[in-house]
């Protein structure tokens, strides 16, 4: 039925002591009914034994009552011991937990995820609108519509990815509430998002969209570039939550990743080493084939504009790992040198004509200023690559210029640019599911028509 208010899925990285980090557990309800308090909190039907929640005024978030020693505004964290209990209790478990906030005497509820990582686990961000729909407008009003109006194999590469071992966050400057808020969007993206050649779904996972109850109030921070600002914001959060012991990560006051060792000032800061391990074999030592454990935290993130690239950088993303893609789906990797020109078959890429195509954001993020980008050998086998022409003073080598084609153009890439951090039989095993559950959906479409898979059923059992 309708949903009471609004919350943001709420992301858990453990540590290998058993540490536990969490995002804020930010609940919006309608009208004033929340003030009274009496919020219980409820994580996969069980009662989080955390004390009730309030809000301190009508359409504000709500708080724990009870008293913290969390670092967050407004208490939006429950107290130190909760996550504990709930892990050793069995209650928390690795992958997607389904979270409830209950108003008192059935007076309504709000659901939202909460995701539990291990702190070896690499994220890939996914922008929304324009992303994983063809362009900003449409996926607004796809959404509104039912239709999915989708990049063409976006569904399928998503999953590719995440059987690599990579788990996928969906981050979006949408408001909370609304026609495409927070709810309606879970829905369009894991229900009616669907890859109409292949079948494929795109993979669980969190979704975060910015804490506005007003669709105008969004609006106004797309128009004044204020979005770019809450994504970049919201990515430090998150890799705050991968800081390792005694290094919280916090904003600095010039607004860079900065560590400190004990200061409270980050996500995590506070948050005290628990006594137990993982709660299922190999989840607190995910192993990382073929990659450093630096390379775990935020690894990779999709885009359409350069304010996309801008944030993923400035939260700690390696430019190698930072895509752009246009309402052609023409994708290619950004760079974030001062001054680069290219030459592509008599069009150039700093002026944003690639072969006639218009490749959003390239001229802002090949020439918008920002450090130099490590040089990328390889743009994988099925990627156009050519190397840069470097107009500034004193020359040197830059990364190649990388086009991808589509996702589905991308697919071949998969292996290159996101190696292998599960075991093998282990992404066999995820990959066997997504190809199993697309079947079916080919099947049941072909037949009847309507869908056979509630929104979460198609992926039930399977471990994100």
């Amino acid at each position: 039925g309708e949903q009471a208010g609004y919350a943001l899925d709420v992301v858990v990285v453990q540590h290998p002591n058993g540490r536990l980090c969490s995002s804020d557990w930010h609940v919006v309800f309608r009208g004033s009914s929340a003030v009274a308090g009496g919020i219980t909190v409820w994580l996969n039907g069980a009662e989080v034994p955390a004390g009730p929640m309030r809000a301190p005024a009508a359409g504000e978030p709500a708080v724990f009552e009870a008293e913290t020693s969390q670092a967050a505004p407004s208490r939006r964290l429950p107290p130190d011991s909760t996550l504990q209990e709930l892990l050793a209790a069995g209650l928390l478990r690795p992958g997607r937990n389904e979270l409830a906030y209950h108003l008192p005497s059935g007076g309504g509820r709000v659901l939202a995820f909460l995701y539990l990582w291990s702190s070896a686990t690499p994220v890939v961000v996914f922008d929304i609108d324009g992303t994983v729909t063809q362009a900003d407008v449409v996926g607004h009003v796809g959404q509104a519509i039912g239709h999915s109006f989708l990049h063409a194999g976006i569904c399928e590469f998503a999953c590719r990815v995440h059987s690599q071992g990579y788990a996928v966050l969906f981050l979006s400057a949408r408001p909370l509430s609304g026609p495409t808020g927070i709810e309606p969007t879970r829905r369009f993206l894991f229900h009616v998002s669907r890859d109409p050649s292949s079948g494929f779904g795109l993979p669980l996972g969190p979704v975060i969209t910015t804490p506005h109850t007003s669709t105008v109030s969004a609006l106004l921070d797309e128009l004044t570039h204020k979005s770019g600002i809450f994504k970049k914001d919201a990515l430090r959060r998150i890799a705050a939550l991968y800081a390792p012991d005694g290094e919280p990560v916090r904003a600095s006051a010039d607004g860079a990743a900065a560590a400190s060792a004990g200061d409270g000032g980050g996500a995590c800061g506070p948050c005290r080493a628990g006594t137990g391990g993982a709660t299922d074999a190999g989840f607190g030592a995910t192993p990382r084939i073929g990659e450093p454990a630096a390379a775990a935290g935020l690894f990779a993130g999709f885009g359409n504009r350069s304010k996309d690239a801008t944030a993923y950088h400035a939260a700690g993303i390696d430019p190698s790992r930072i895509f752009i893609i246009n309402d052609r789906s023409s994708i290619v990797r950004w760079s974030a040198r001062p001054s680069v020109a290219v030459n592509v078959n008599g069009g150039k890429v700093n002026g944003v004509n690639v072969n006639g195509g218009n490749v959003n954001g390239v001229n802002a993020n090949y020439g918008g200023g920002g450090p130099t980008a490590a040089p990328v050998a390889v743009c994988g086998a099925a990627a156009r690559q050519w190397p840069h022409s470097d107009n500034t003073a004193g020359g040197g080598q830059a990364a190649p210029v990388c086009q991808w084609a589509s996702y589905i153009g991308m697919m071949d890439s998969v292996s290159a640019e996101f190696p292998l951090r599960w075991p093998p039989a282990r992404a066999q095993q995820a990959v066997q599911a997504y190809e199993a559950a697309a079947a079916d959906r080919l099947r049941v479409a072909s037949s009847s028509g309507a869908p056979r898979c509630g929104p979460w059923s198609c992926f039930r059992g399977m471990r994100l």
